[in-house]
């Protein structure tokens, strides 16, 4: 992790964040012969340009910078080699491999520990550098030691749900959503054993509040629970004091996860406020350390 430096004239990064840079001039960031892989480098606005003139090879990483164009006009001379996985902001460098992108705004979150010794800039629920790296070049851990996924891994520093366990463990908990339907949440929480609580938050047909739960068996990425309970009933009072719910059979869920990202929740009630159906989800929230890897 760098918060503050000087300009580079050589150098190899890997699992590197870079983060608001002191402003030392417009020749370049990083300059000379730099080799660039799994790092995050975003918000230098003293720099107008990041990446000057020299050979360059970088793969699998974030950079984006404000204001200003990554590399400048007519200078560029030198080798400059794109590997792929890349997440860029802009298209004045001539980044052509596979999986290369343009996005002004990486979807970035805090700049904190995350359950490592670096601080690293963790990425958002729809950062386009979530399972965007190149599989040839994944590395084997992200920037704070923990395990990428080698199937798929995400472009720069940070490795969403990075660690040593298995969807099929402790990687599936989570929260997940659907965006389209804003209030609606499930919650999926891996317990011991071959279980999983499985909780919805969502309402029936007539807008009242529907608050879904109940404990499923584990089959691989899929989760089965026979019997699932609301309770109703319950009334918090001004003051504190509570109406106990009485908790009513619901229905069924069964929650398939097709990838580390996403997922679908199908349901069978027999009340006719909810019906059967489906809803697709996507994952919102990891838990730090769980590598959430098929």
């Amino acid at each position: 992790m760098v918060t503050a430096i000087r300009r580079w004239l050589a150098a190899l990064l890997r699992n590197t964040t870079i983060k608001d840079v002191i402003d030392l001039g417009t020749d370049g960031l990083l300059q000379g012969n730099v080799e660039i892989t799994h790092s995050t480098i975003v918000n230098n606005p003293g720099y107008a340009v990041v990446l000057g003139n020299g050979a360059m090879t970088i793969a699998n990483s974030i950079i984006v910078n404000q204001g200003a164009a990554l590399c400048s006009s007519g200078t560029r001379h030198a080798p400059f080699t794109s590997r792929g996985g890349n997440i860029v902001s802009d298209a004045s460098c001539p980044f052509n491999g596979p999986n290369d992108k343009v996005a002004s705004d990486p979807h970035v979150l805090d700049f904190a520990l995350h359950g490592g010794v670096a601080l690293s800039l963790a990425l958002n629920y729809d950062s386009p550098a979530i399972g965007n790296g190149l599989q040839a070049n994944c590395e084997a851990s992200d920037s704070r030691g923990l395990a990428r996924g080698q199937s798929r891994c995400d472009s720069g520093a940070y490795e969403v749900g990075g660690g040593n366990g298995k969807l099929t463990a402790t990687g599936m908990s989570g929260l997940y959503f659907n965006a389209a339907n804003n209030g609606h949440y499930v919650s999926i929480q891996r317990l011991y054993g071959a279980l999983a609580l499985v909780i919805w938050n969502t309402f029936d047909e007539q807008g009242v509040p529907a608050w879904l739960y109940g404990v499923g068996t584990v089959a691989g990425n899929q989760i089965h629970v026979p019997q699932v309970a609301q309770n109703v009933g319950g009334k918090l009072h001004a003051g504190g004091s509570v109406d106990v719910s009485t908790p009513t059979l619901w229905g069924s869920f069964d929650v398939t996860l097709s990838d580390c990202y996403n997922a679908t929740l199908s349901y069978n009630s027999p009340q006719a406020q909810f019906g059967s159906g489906s809803t697709t989800l996507q994952r919102l929230a990891f838990l730090d350390g769980v590598n959430c890897e098929l």
